[in-house]
């Protein structure tokens, strides 16, 4: 019994000693089938190197007569990858190829090398290393101007788009903050650098927020934000003076007729919002005027708009005066009486300066003193010399005739609000009379007839 268990023991180990023998030789590539590989270069350098992909390939020098099927280039974190890790696919044979390595991470250490597969086996060219650009995009908003009341110029600038490819950028707005590309968007090319882009089709006198944006594979990136706010919608042809009384007597058409206060107080505008209008008291306030950049003239030929809004119960004041010298009218806008019209019409006198002293052209409206908002418009057209009066842009009345020749002012006797130099005539017969006692807004001059269309839109402006 004792020998016969000897002998099976020893049958035993001599069997799994010549299997395992086997399975070793088995798993021994011959060097015959090593030397039958693909013989394969990789591309000495890296190129088109962004955040999330870059560029390589590689050179099947030979297939040594079995044909390369798969061929392409592989890559991982970690040094000498295989065909295990990412890899490209990019044909079969021989000859040179061009490999995309895609979906990389940003500011990443990558190796990779070309391979080639045929029937006897898998083959791999030398590693390289790169590593990813960081993908951190910069871009910011920089200035804003030229404003008017539906467009603005802004300028950005952007500063890198961290190797990433770019999908889209420009800038966008909206009326509220943070706006996205879910808003109003302007598009530019894919290039970094400064732009000045002009946005169109705003609304007048609103707040708008604006940002530039780039969007890449990675997402959309915004910059800081810029606020900005429309003005009004004014005529700008021919457009002499502006003077909006926000806090103060500044000219706001940009030619620097500003004026100077002498005790007028801020007040709430028609709209409700404070500090947007002038208050007179009636008794010592105004505006001293001087319109230097026409040189106080308006010339032969000259047409001439005055708009404007007022809130009074003044039975008698002036708006506008501009005078010559301290005997002589040349114009006159204001709450105006005489022996024949009742108190509180808007009169208007004007005298041009061929005309003899004691003559003008005169004409009233309707009454506008019942302590409420009103826009009074006056056109006086130099080729017939006639005037037209429009109450809240509806024409009132129209003078049957009038005087077209040149208008010289002297700044000495130019004023909103009051009469410099009052001297009493029919339509003034006492001293109050001088001053003007309400509010007064968006006071506009043009060396111009404003159309109808233009008088409705200073009507509904906002």
């Amino acid at each position: 019994m004792k020998s016969f268990n000897l002998k099976t023991i020893l049958f035993c180990i001599a069997t799994f000693t010549t299997i395992f023998l086997q399975s070793c030789k088995n798993e021994e590539t011959p060097l015959e089938e090593t030397e039958l590989l693909a013989k394969i270069n990789t591309n000495l350098e890296m190129t088109d190197i962004t955040a999330v992909t870059a560029t390589s390939g590689g050179e099947i020098i030979t297939d040594n007569g079995f044909t390369v099927t798969q061929r392409g280039v592989c890559w991982s974190t970690k040094i000498d990858p295989t065909i295990n890790d990412s890899l490209s696919k990019d044909g079969s044979g021989a000859g040179k190829f061009t490999s995309i390595l895609r979906n990389l991470t940003p500011n990443t250490s990558y190796y990779v090398r070309a391979y080639a597969i045929n029937s006897k086996g898998v083959s791999y060219g030398s590693t390289l290393n790169f590593t990813t650009d960081n993908g951190v995009v910069l871009v910011e908003a920089k200035l804003l101007t030229d404003t008017t009341a539906t467009s603005i110029v802004c300028k950005t600038d952007f500063k890198s788009f961290g190797g990433l490819n770019v999908i889209s950028k420009g800038i966008c707005w909206g009326k509220n903050a943070t706006p996205t590309i879910e808003d109003n968007v302007l598009i530019n090319n894919h290039t970094t650098g400064i732009y000045t882009d002009t946005i169109i089709n705003l609304t007048p006198k609103t707040q708008y927020f604006l940002r530039a944006f780039v969007t890449t594979v990675l997402g959309t990136v915004y910059s800081n934000e810029l606020i900005f706010t429309t003005k009004d919608q004014i005529p700008l042809n021919g457009l002499i003076a502006w003077y909006p009384f926000n806090g103060n007597a500044n000219d706001e058409s940009g030619n620097g007729n500003n004026g100077t206060n002498h005790g007028c107080t801020n007040v709430s505008d028609r709209f409700g919002k404070t500090d947007n209008a002038f208050l007179f008291n009636g008794s010592n306030n105004d505006v001293r005027l001087d319109l230097k950049s026409i040189n106080n003239t308006f010339g032969q030929g000259v047409d001439l708009t005055v708009n404007t809004w007022i809130k009074t119960s003044d039975l008698n004041g002036p708006i506008l005066t501009l005078r010559d010298n301290n005997t002589v009218f040349e114009f006159n806008v204001g709450c105006l009486t005489n022996v024949v019209n009742s108190p509180g019409k808007v009169g208007v006198m004007i005298r041009d300066d061929a005309t003899a002293l004691g003559t003008g052209n005169y004409i009233f409206s309707k009454s506008v003193n019942d302590n409420s908002w009103h826009m009074i418009t006056l056109v006086r057209l130099s080729s017939s010399g006639i005037i037209k009066i429009f109450i809240d842009g509806v024409l009132d009345v129209t003078s049957v005739n009038g005087q077209g020749g040149s208008l010289t002012f002297n700044k000495s006797y130019m004023s909103i609000g009051s009469e410099q130099n009052w001297i009493q005539t029919n339509f003034e017969t006492s001293i109050d009379q001088k001053y003007f006692s309400g509010a007064i807004d968006d006071l506009g001059i043009w060396n111009q007839a404003l159309t109808q269309s233009e008088i409705t839109a200073l009507f509904n402006m906002k």
